[in-house]
C-alpha cells in the first residue's frame, strides 16, 4: 500500500492549494468582467441563454479541475468540485444537475483510476445538491462564508462516500488519506474565493448604481429648479455650472449655438481662450455626424439640443484627453439634453399662448362694445342739458377709457394705470345707472407693480353687467388688492344675483364658438374667459381665475400674480 509521509503530504497540500487558488484567481478575474456574472448571485430565474452559458463555463471549469489535479497511486488530488458547486449555487437545480452530470460522466470515463466511477457519481450528487440549495444560498446577506461551509461539507461527504463506495476498502482508505487533506483545505477556500469575488463585484456595482442614481436625482433636481425661471441666458449659465460641478474630471462645459458661445463654465483658465478661438475660426456642422473632438487636447462629447431647424444648440462637455466618460455620465448628459429640449418646447408653447392671448387683446381693443359707446353718449347727452359740468367730466372719462382701451403699444402696464382705466369706465356706468350702482375700492397706497393690460377691467364689467344690474335694486361692486406672500391677490366682489351652483364649475370651461350669448343674462362672457386664458399663458396654472359665489347673494372673482413682475 502506498502511503505519503507527513512532509510529503504537506508538500502536496501546499502545492495543490497554490496551484488551485492561482488558477481560480485567473478565472475569477476574467469572469468578473462579464456583466452577467456580476448579477448572477441575485438572479432568481435565469434565461435559457444564461443557463447555457453557466453550464458551459462551469462544466469546463469542473473538467479542467480534474486535469489540473495531482496524480497519486490511487487517485487525483483535484479541484473539480469547485466548478460543480459554484455552478449549482449560481444556476439552480437544473443548471447544477446538468453541470454535475457533464463533469461526473467525464470523470467516470477519463482519466481511469480505481475510483473513477465512484468519483463521477459523487460529482453528480454534488451538482444536484448545490442546485437544490441555490435559492436558500442567494437569500444570505453575506454568501462567501456559506460558500466555504458548503464546499467543506460537500468535500467531507465526498471522502465519506469514497470510503463507502470504492473497492477494495484498503485502496479507498489509502486514496482518502492521500487526497483528503489537500482537497478539504483547497476546494472550500477556492469555492469561497470564487463566490466572494463575484459578490464583492456585485456589491460594488450596487454602490456605484446608488451613487449614480443619487447624482442623477441631484443634478436633475438642480436643473429643474433652475428651469422654473424658463430657458434663458441666465438659467443656461446656471445649467453649465451644475454640469461642471457635478461631474468629476470635467475641464469645461458649454452650450453652443452656431458661431456663438451661449454659456461656458470651465475649471481650467485656458479653456475659455481655446474654445473662443475655435468658435471664431470654425463654423459648426449640424448634421447626422456631430463633431466629437472640438479641441485636440480634450476628450469632448457633444449632445444636440434641438430648438428649431434654424437655431440648434449643443451641449459640449470636455475632459482631459486622458480621461474617459463613463456610461453613466453619457446617459446623464443625454437625459439632461432631453430635459432641456422639453423645456424649449414648453417655452415655445408658452410663447405661442402669450402671442395668441395678445392677439385676442388686440381683437378686443378693436371691437370695443358699440353698445357701451352708444349708451355713454346718450348719458352724456342727457347731462349736457341737466348738468353740463357733469357732462364735461363724463366726456373726459370716456376719452380716458378709450385712450387706454385702444393703446396697442404695451402688453404690461402699471397697476395704477389699470385702476384709472377702471375708474373711467365705472364713473360712466354710475352716471348712467345712478343709485343702483355703487363702487368701492380697497387698495393699499403702497402697492405698485405691473400686470397685463385689460386684465382687471373685464372682471369689473362682468360684475356690473351680470351681477349687480340684473337685480332690481342694484348693488355694490368692490375692487381690491392685497399682498399675499410673494404675490398680490386681486379681486372683484359684488353683492348681486350670484351664480347658480350647477353652472359654477363650468364657468371657465371653453365652449364652441357661438354658444356664448352675453344678452341671455347668463354669467359668462368672452372677456372673462380671455382674462383666464391670458393669466394662464403669462403666469401658469397657479394664477388662473378663481370664482366663488352664492346664488342670490354674492360673487367673488380673484387671482394672484407675482408682486414683482418685470415688463417683458
Amino acid at each position: 500500500m502506498f502511503e505519503l509521509s507527513i512532509l510529503e503530504s504537506a508538500r502536496v497540500e501546499i502545492q495543490q492549494l497554490w496551484l488551485g487558488t492561482s488558477l481560480f484567481l485567473v478565472i475569477i478575474m476574467v469572469l468578473s468582467k462579464m456583466r452577467f456574472f456580476n448579477t448572477a448571485l441575485v438572479e432568481k430565474n435565469f434565461t435559457t441563454k444564461n443557463k447555457l452559458i453557466v453550464i458551459a463555463i462551469f462544466s469546463v471549469i469542473g473538467i479542467l479541475g480534474t486535469y489540473w489535479g495531482i496524480r497519486t497511486e490511487y487517485g487525483i488530488i483535484n479541484t473539480r468540485a469547485v466548478g460543480v458547486i459554484v455552478g449549482g449555487l449560481l444556476g439552480g437545480p437544473v443548471v447544477g444537475s446538468t453541470i454535475g452530470a457533464i463533469v461526473g460522466v467525464h470523470r467516470m470515463i477519463s482519466p481511469i483510476t480505481i475510483s473513477s466511477f465512484e468519483s463521477g457519481l459523487i460529482t453528480i450528487l454534488q451538482g444536484v445538491m448545490a442546485g437544490l440549495l441555490s435559492n436558500w444560498f442567494k437569500q444570505q446577506k453575506k454568501m462567501w462564508p456559506y460558500a466555504y461551509a458548503l464546499g467543506f461539507l460537500f468535500e467531507a461527504c465526498h471522502m465519506v462516500l469514497l470510503l463507502l463506495l470504492a473497492k477494495p476498502y484498503a485502496h479507498a482508505l489509502a486514496l482518502v488519506k492521500a487526497i483528503a487533506p489537500a482537497m478539504l483545505l483547497t476546494n472550500p477556500v477556492a469555492t469561497a474565493l470564487f463566490v466572494g469575488v463575484i459578490e464583492d463585484n456585485y456589491r460594488r456595482q450596487e454602490r456605484y448604481k446608488a451613487e449614480a442614481a443619487q447624482t442623477s436625482f441631484r443634478v436633475m433636481s438642480l436643473v429643474i429648479n433652475v428651469l422654473q425661471e424658463g430657458y434663458n441666458s441666465r438659467t443656461i449659465k446656471s445649467i453649465v455650472d451644475i454640469v461642471l460641478e457635478s461631474t468629476s474630471g470635467v475641464s469645461w462645459a458649454a452650450i453652443l449655438a452656431p458661431r456663438k458661445i451661449v454659456a461656458l463654465a470651465y475649471a481650467e483658465p485656458l479653456a475659455k481662450n481655446r474654445i473662443t478661438k475655435y468658435i471664431d475660426q470654425k463654423n459648426y456642422y449640424y448634421g447626422s455626424n456631430i463633431e466629437k473632438n472640438i479641441l485636440d487636447s480634450y476628450n469632448t462629447t457633444v449632445f444636440p439640443i434641438y430648438k428649431d431647424s434654424d437655431n440648434r444648440q449643443l451641449l459640449v462637455i470636455s475632459k482631459d484627453i486622458k480621461e474617459e466618460f463613463t456610461n453613466f455620465e453619457m446617459e446623464l448628459f443625454r437625459g439632461l439634453c432631453s430635459l432641456l429640449q422639453l423645456q424649449l418646447e414648453i417655452n415655445t408653447l408658452k410663447e405661442q399662448a402669450v402671442l395668441l392671448s395678445e392677439a385676442e387683446v388686440k381683437l378686443l381693443q378693436a371691437q370695443i362694445n358699440p353698445h357701451f359707446l352708444f349708451n355713454a353718449l346718450n348719458t352724456i347727452s342727457y347731462y349736457c342739458r341737466s348738468n353740463p359740468e357733469k357732462a364735461k367730466d363724463l366726456i373726459i372719462y370716456l376719452a380716458e377709457y378709450y385712450r387706454h382701451s385702444l393703446n396697442t403699444e404695451s402688453v404690461f402696464i402699471n397697476f395704477r394705470q389699470e385702476i384709472r382705466h377702471i375708474e373711467a369706465y365705472v364713473n360712466i356706468e354710475m352716471a348712467r345707472f345712478g343709485d343702483r350702482l355703487q363702487i368701492n375700492y380697497n387698495i393699499p397706497d403702497f402697492l405698485d407693480f405691473n400686470l397685463p393690460c385689460l386684465i382687471l377691467q373685464p372682471l369689473v364689467e362682468n360684475a356690473i353687467k351680470h351681477g349687480v344690474l340684473p337685480r332690481e335694486s342694484g348693488g355694490t361692486v368692490e375692487i381690491g388688492a392685497a399682498p399675499h406672500g410673494k404675490n398680490v391677490r386681486l379681486y372683484v366682489y359684488d353683492n348681486g344675483v350670484g351664480i347658480p351652483k350647477e353652472k359654477l364649475p363650468r364657468l371657465l370651461e371653453e365652449e364652441p364658438t357661438g354658444s356664448d350669448d352675453e344678452d341671455t343674462g347668463q354669467r359668462k362672457s368672452v372677456g372673462l374667459m380671455n382674462v383666464h386664458k391670458r393669466l394662464l399663458a403669462y403666469y401658469g396654472e397657479a394664477s388662473g381665475l378663481q370664482v366663488k359665489s352664492s346664488e342670490n347673494a354674492w360673487t367673488m372673482v380673484f387671482f394672484e400674480i407675482p408682486l414683482t413682475r418685470s415688463t417683458p
